[in-house]
């Protein structure tokens, strides 16, 4: 697969996730690329040394290829798994983290040093916050994702080890003019994982979305009086085409 065939994937299927997820009814990339859900992490090469596959470079280079050209949000948007996200859905998503998210002061700090110098990694970060944790760094970096404040920008190479992600904020990468009202936003969202897993239920909505399972059962209720679903058992919806 291109990266031009990636593209075409996220857009079809407007939200994924780049590896399978045993818990998560969402379309995977390498899924898309391998025809497999079961995922090959390290192989050994000629000398015995464990190294990650070529399957997994793969579909991380593609990945890594949509988040740089800007071809889809990608980053730990969806139960903080690494997702793809289209230009599409981007705007119900964003309506449902809110638009003014409450950040601690260190999420605060993160984002005004990556909106005034411009995309930055974590290890580029740590210095110019005079922060030596770099745990408490990543997770501060992994909530924003999740509330769509911020997103990744590709990888730069590291002096010792592996590339090291580049984070950028939402609205510079990705520009809104406008976001749906909640109520919109929540169906649109429910009406595309439904869609792409074809047999859903509250719970697994719940699990795919920033949804409770009470709204994620209320929103297939309503799609399913509309004629947009169809009722496949006590808890399983499936699309009405």
């Amino acid at each position: 697969m291109n990266l031009e065939q990636a593209a075409a994937f996220v857009e079809r299927v407007e939200i994924a996730v780049v590896f399978p997820v045993v818990d998560l009814v969402l379309p995977s990339l390498w899924e898309e690329v391998l025809n497999t859900r079961d995922v090959v992490v390290f192989v050994k090469d000629r000398r015995g040394k464990r190294v990650l596959s070529r399957e997994l470079r793969e579909v991380w280079s593609l990945a890594e290829g949509l988040a740089r050209g800007r071809r889809a949000c990608v980053g730990k948007h969806i139960a903080h798994r690494y997702a793809l996200v289209s230009r599409r859905s981007l705007p119900a998503l964003r309506a449902l983290a809110g638009s003014d998210p409450d950040l601690s002061p260190l999420e605060r700090d993160l984002v005004e040093v990556i909106r005034t110098t411009g995309p930055l990694t974590s290890p580029e970060l740590r210095p110019l916050l005079g922060l030596g944790d770099a745990a408490a760094v990543k997770r501060a970096l992994e909530r924003l994702q999740a509330r769509f404040v911020l997103t990744q920008a590709g990888e730069a190479p590291q002096e010792h080890g592996w590339d090291a992600n580049v984070y950028d904020l939402v609205e510079r990468r990705f520009p809104l003019r406008r976001l749906p009202p909640a109520e919109k936003a929540r169906r649109q969202l429910v009406e595309c994982v439904l869609r792409a897993a074809r047999e859903v239920s509250a719970a697994d909505i719940a699990a795919a979305l920033p949804l409770t399972r009470r709204e994620a059962e209320s929103e297939l209720e309503r799609i399913t009086e509309s004629g947009h679903a169809l009722r496949l058992s006590e808890t399983l919806y499936g699309p009405a085409a």
